[in-house]
């Protein structure tokens, strides 16, 4: 009861923030009583045992460090206090939601519920999208979930899912299928709004999934299953290429495609990042504090890279603080990728590479997306093996 309470809890903040609030309405209300649902759901969740088993990832400490970090400094460098304040009170809600699923995970020794429910809240994204999208003009007319929902931000969702499904890791002929399937569905959300990085990260993902898929089916040594996973790798490849020829030029992702090099949004961004640069030069060692590049360099938003918003706003010392576990979790999950030979710790060391990617074009700091899927990340990079 305790324990399904608990994950009925994640679950429903994850509706709220990824799906509810786009097609319904955003509310501070349900954003901050829905992580205090979760907290005290975990609370009550929490027993001695579990609790002596839990230990904060090392990662997700120094990332809190960092939004100590902002908090004290910002109160002498930043103009706008009450701004910095208020994004910092999300930044750490959002932190201490991801510790309460992983502390359910732990609690539980199992992290196929957390994958599950990621896996069902994409999937209603998708559905939606594809049923009832918002038209949402971005350069192109694309499909989102509603006007406030960019495009980005819904396409990140969807790659999560094929994460969550890939980590789900079915083994069994029905299972493939029905995996395929939902992730099927999940690709074409995904090329319904347009999103190149998305898209990008979702093929990445899938083609981690059908090497492991041809290599596991190899060395079960079954004729069958190796014949198999052979038919279903080409039955894929064969209807890829019909669609591109096809009905793929017909999509939003077709058309950013053909617009890579002379968009008005990657000018837009080069200068975004040419202005943090320059911020950074003029408060080289601290910064101009949390979430300020908005106010500061007159875009009036922030600057469409983690690590231009990092550098511009936390200096040398923020950088530091937030870029040191990230480089030290990539060196621990690849190593245990080659340790281990595990097809786990490959997607996950698949999904560290496709984060470390969006962040040059995306940010971490102000969404649970980033921030839930770090948490994973540290929560996996700490474990000696799976067992754990």
């Amino acid at each position: 009861m305790k324990s399904n309470l608990a994950k009925f809890s994640v679950f429903m903040f994850m509706l709220y923030l990824f799906w509810y609030k786009y097609v319904h309405g955003e509310s501070s209300k349900f954003l901050y009583g829905g992580a205090l649902f979760v907290i005290g759901a975990t609370l009550w969740y929490m027993n001695k045992q579990s609790y002596n088993r839990f230990g904060i990832p090392s990662g997700v400490k120094w990332h809190i460090a960092y939004g100590i970090y902002s908090l004290v400094f910002g109160f002498f460098i930043v103009e706008y206090k009450f701004y910095m304040i208020t994004s910092l009170i999300t930044y750490f809600a959002f932190i201490i939601v991801a510790l309460c699923a992983c502390y359910i995970c732990e609690g539980e020794r199992d992290a196929s519920w957390l994958m599950r429910e990621i896996a069902a809240v994409a999937l209603i994204c998708s559905v939606y999208t594809i049923t009832n999208g918002y038209d949402y003009y971005n350069g192109i007319m694309v499909k989102t979930l509603g006007e406030t929902n960019n495009p980005n931000s819904l396409g990140l969702v969807l790659v999560m899912g094929i994460f969550a499904i890939m980590m789900l890791n079915s083994r069994k002929f029905i299972g493939m299928i029905i995996s395929l399937g939902l992730m099927g569905v999940l690709v074409y959300g995904i090329v319904l709004t347009g999103s190149k990085k998305s898209l990008f990260s979702a093929g990445i993902l899938l083609a981690i999934w059908m090497v492991s898929f041809v290599r596991d089916a190899s060395k079960s040594g079954k004729i069958s299953y190796i014949m198999l996973s052979y038919v279903l790798v080409a039955a894929i490849a064969v209807v890829a290429v019909m669609y591109l020829k096809t009905g793929y030029r017909n999509t939003a992702s077709f058309q950013r495609m053909q617009h890579l090099n002379d968009s008005g949004s990657t000018i837009l961004r080069e200068l975004m990042y040419r202005r943090a640069w320059e911020l950074f030069e003029q408060n080289p060692l601290f910064g101009v504090g949390y979430n300020q590049f908005r106010i500061v360099s007159g875009f009036g938003t922030y600057s469409h890279s983690t690590y231009a918003e990092i550098l511009s706003s936390g200096g040398m010392m923020g950088s530091f603080i937030y870029l040191f576990p990230i480089i030290a979790a990539g060196f621990s999950l690849l190593k245990k990728t080659f340790t281990h030979r595990s097809y786990i710790f490959g997607v996950l060391l698949a999904l560290y590479c496709v984060e470390v990617f969006l962040g040059a074009v995306n940010i971490f700091i102000y969404d649970f997306e980033h921030i839930l899927i770090w948490t994973i990340l540290f929560m996996f990079a700490d474990k000696r093996n799976l067992t754990e």
